[in-house]
């Protein structure tokens, strides 16, 4: 296997690894000098999973995210653009909504705010308890979410232990 030459060439096996271009692979172009550019930005290129990006996952949580079951999705911004260009700004909003969550550890309705991707996950992993004791809750800073999540937790200990599976 021959070795990248130019700076496209690293580029793209850059791409093809998964790995992010830098603004300067991207002004370098081709040429003599290019390579030497490229050389240098490949050992700076860094590993964000192409999932994360553009995917409605922000670095930065607003006060509404914080305090709601949301699963890393966040509000986004940008632009509406007609046919003659004319941009205009415009908000994505998650798909959330409050619902009522039966908590069996303790033993009635929880009411928090959750998306859809929430919803599901809730349903995958067997319950809210589990869910919010899991690593799947991204992202919550509000006190009543964490003290709930103390309570459940409490309330889990309190609870004896599951049978065995499949014994008597």
């Amino acid at each position: 296997q021959r070795r990248p030459q130019c700076g496209m060439e690293i580029a793209a096996a850059g791409l093809r690894l998964g790995l992010r271009r830098t603004a300067s692979l991207v002004r370098a172009g081709p040429g003599p000098s290019a390579c030497a550019a490229a050389a240098a930005a490949a050992t700076r290129t860094t590993t964000t999973p192409w999932a994360w990006r553009g995917r409605g996952f922000a670095k930065h949580a607003s006060n509404r995210a914080k305090r709601s079951l949301w699963g890393g999705k966040d509000v986004r911004f940008g632009n509406m653009v007609s046919h003659s260009e004319r941009k205009t700004r415009r908000t994505w909003h998650p798909n959330s909504m409050f619902k009522r969550l039966w908590s069996d550890a303790l033993g009635h309705f929880v009411r928090v705010s959750v998306t859809a991707r929430v919803l599901r996950t809730i349903d995958k992993v067997g319950g809210v308890d589990e869910y919010l004791l899991s690593r799947h809750v991204k992202g919550v800073e509000d006190p009543k979410l964490c003290r709930l999540v103390d309570r459940v937790r409490t309330a889990r200990r309190a609870l004896p232990p599951p049978p065995p599976p499949g014994g008597e």
